[in-house]
C-alpha cells in the first residue's frame, strides 16, 4: 500500500554475470527496472486490492469467486494489444474490472 519497492537478486539467472562484479544499480539499469518502477508499484497495489476484494466477498466460498478470478486474469494478463503501450491499457482494464466486480461480488 505504501508503494515501497524492494529488489532481490535471484541467482543464477536473474541478470547475474559470472565472474563480473555487479552492483544492484547495474542490474536495475540493465533490466530497465528503474524505468518501470512506478508501473510495477501500481501493479502490486492493484493486485493487493483485488486480493482484499476477493477475501472481503467471502473468498472461494463466494459462488462467483471462480468467475471473478477468471475475469481478473483476463484484465491483468490477456486483454492487451501488443503493439500499444501497456500502462494505458492496464489502467483501462482495471477501471472496467473494478466496475464489473462491483456487480459480480
Amino acid at each position: 500500500m505504501t508503494a515501497q519497492t524492494e529488489y532481490y537478486v535471484q541467482t543464477p539467472l536473474c541478470g547475474a554475470r559470472a565472474g563480473e562484479a555487479r552492483t544492484l544499480q547495474d542490474y536495475l539499469q540493465d533490466s530497465a527496472v528503474l524505468d518501470r518502477a512506478g508501473v510495477d508499484a501500481r501493479w502490486a497495489i492493484v493486485c493487493t486490492q483485488l486480493s482484499h476484494r476477493l477475501q472481503a466477498a467471502g473468498g472461494a466460498d463466494n459462488p462467483r469467486f471462480s468467475a471473478a478470478v477468471r475475469r481478473m486474469e483476463r484484465a491483468l494478463y490477456y486483454d492487451y494489444e501488443l503493439n500499444d503501450d501497456f500502462y494505458p491499457q492496464f489502467c483501462q482494464n482495471i477501471e472496467i474490472l473494478m466496475a464489473l466486480l462491483d456487480r459480480m461480488l
